[in-house]
């Protein structure tokens, strides 16, 4: 649960929304994960990270990140002691629609959006936000349904529902974290621990054995 979205527009943000925590903890009959994008505080049961890159937040990735792998990787090497999650909305070519200059428009294209969530799992588990903007929020600007910048096509929700088939009944454990050297030969990327062997569609598959308990991938050419 998150206490808004653009909070450094409070005028007390950090302070109001650790009251606002606490509060709900104390009030609550049994513990909520809470958090309040950007800030961080041990009152946050995760580490919510804003998107946009040159906010005075204290938890904040690249100007329209993460921008790679290794950022993913390194936001959650740095806290470690807490789930985390990029709480902005990478929805479907959103940077393609911007309304500013965005160096890499073509970012949340639909790989870039398989690839995001790819990368997101194989770092150890950061949390994403991979929604679409309502006909309600935008009726008639770029992110209607038929517009450029509309709901996800069928493909990349089925990429979707596929990501999410692979990893559910636990395969992704707490356990996991990256282990890319056991990838030789390629760039790829590795999770160790108890886990089943399987790669992304679309990569070329690890000739780790299956019953090694990694989850293992290369990128494809």
């Amino acid at each position: 649960m998150n206490f808004g979205f653009d909070t450094i527009e409070m005028p007390h943000a950090e302070a109001d929304t650790v009251w606002w925590t606490d509060e709900m903890n104390r009030r609550m009959g049994w513990p909520h994960i809470l958090t309040s994008r950007g800030w961080e505080d041990d009152s946050f049961g995760a580490n919510s990270y804003a998107g946009f890159g040159g906010n005075p937040y204290e938890l904040e990735t690249s100007d329209k990140g993460p921008a790679d792998y290794d950022e993913i990787r390194r936001h959650m090497e740095i806290h470690g002691d807490k789930p985390s999650i990029y709480e902005e909305r990478h929805t479907y070519n959103r940077w393609k629609c911007w309304p500013g200059r965005v160096p890499d428009p073509n970012r949340l294209d639909e790989t870039g959006c398989r690839r995001l969530a790819w990368w997101e799992t194989m770092a150890g588990g950061m949390d994403g936000f991979f929604r679409h903007f309502s006909e309600r929020f935008n009726r008639y600007g770029p992110f209607r349904p038929g517009g450029p910048c509309g709901y996800h096509p069928d493909s990349l929700k089925r990429a979707f529902r596929t990501h999410r088939h692979f990893w559910a009944g636990g395969r992704l454990k707490l356990s996991m974290a990256p282990e890319n050297n056991r990838v030789r030969g390629a760039r790829g990327y590795c999770l160790n621990g108890r886990a089943p062997f399987g790669v992304r569609i679309g990569i070329v598959p690890s000739r780790e054995k299956p019953d090694n308990g990694n989850c293992c991938g290369l990128l494809a050419p």
